[in-house]
């Protein structure tokens, strides 16, 4: 995008080691023109699937596709967040016990 182009940003995205990019359905292939992205890897960001939460991950060396859908987690996904949810679903000291998952 115009942001990437004309400011330092492009500078900083190319120094980034590791890059998470979700797909996104609504954008343009110029938008990530800062992000030198392969054939595959644009079509992927530009190319949503319905229902699934994918997220492209790229390093210097490579790049991999990760399913990042947490629901299978269930309720210990309010765990991973801390906070009052976590506290209200699992006891104010869970985070001091190890395998509170388990009990």
């Amino acid at each position: 995008s115009s942001q990437i182009r004309g400011s330092k940003a492009r500078s900083i995205l190319e120094a980034l080691p590791n890059q998470l990019l979700f797909s996104n359905g609504e954008a343009a292939s110029t938008d990530y023109d800062g992000f030198r992205l392969a054939d595959g890897e644009l079509d992927f960001v530009l190319s949503p699937i319905p229902g699934q939460r994918m997220v492209l991950s790229r390093t210097p060396r490579s790049s991999t596709v990760l399913n990042v859908d947490l629901k299978a987690l269930g309720p210990l996904l309010t765990a991973l967040g801390g906070g009052q949810a976590g506290l209200n679903a699992f006891g104010p000291d869970y985070a001091a016990r190890p395998k509170f998952w388990k009990e």
